[in-house]
């Protein structure tokens, strides 16, 4: 079985409409959230689909600490897909995550250190690619689903090989640890205007680094 088709499960949960899966190395798990924004001393426990981003107040992050890393999750959040969330988060290690919403925008982003090395959209694949070495993550992506044959699913298991952090389907049904990240230390959720004008720039630099290479 290819690592992909070990995640095809995320295509059809659909508890999975709208999500934020964040994979750290180097980091201990209560530092991660802390990075995040949130506090590890308030942690309770609670499970993926018992903490749905109502959009109403704090966002929740469901963690844990696996082999190799730390997990970090938002059912309906999107705290790890912004660039100065991982950026701290990576500091003395490495970050990725994926981010997928109801109206099919998703993005991939791998940090290490406080670097942005990766940032891509996984239905876009082919296009857009910025951060100070896309092509050594670009090489990793061989043989899996972007595009619209499995974006959620070669996404994750791109994090894995990135990482090597697993996530299981069972994991999402057990409890763990969960904190908030408060209403102060988020940022509203990007409008369609500003997806595109972040796509626009992505674009450009993906020109100027074509035209270079010629």
């Amino acid at each position: 079985m290819s690592d992909a088709a070990r995640y095809t499960w995320v295509e059809e949960d659909d508890r999975l409409s709208a999500a934020c899966f964040t994979a750290v190395t180097g980091v201990a798990g209560a530092e991660a959230v802390r990075r995040f924004g949130a506090d590890p001393g308030t942690a309770r426990t609670a499970t993926f689909a018992g903490s749905f981003n109502e959009l109403t107040g704090s966002t929740p992050l469901v963690y844990d600490e696996l082999d190799g890393g730390v997990l970090v999750t938002e059912n309906n959040g999107w705290q790890g897909s912004r660039t100065e969330v991982l950026e701290a988060v990576s500091r003395g290690g490495t970050a990725a995550s994926v981010y997928w919403s109801v109206n099919a925008d998703m993005s991939f982003l791998y940090v290490v250190d406080g670097v942005v090395v990766a940032w891509f959209d996984p239905l876009l694949v082919e296009h857009a690619w910025s951060g100070s070495d896309p092509e050594s993550v670009r090489r990793q992506t061989a043989n899996l689903p972007f595009g619209l044959d499995g974006p959620r699913s070669a996404s994750l298991a791109l994090v894995e090989r990135l990482t090597g952090i697993h996530l299981e389907r069972r994991w999402l049904e057990r409890p763990h640890r969960c904190v908030d990240v408060p209403d102060s230390e988020q940022v509203a959720l990007p409008t369609v205007e500003g997806y595109r004008s972040f796509v626009r720039q992505a674009l450009r630099a993906w020109w100027r680094d074509l035209r270079g290479r010629r």
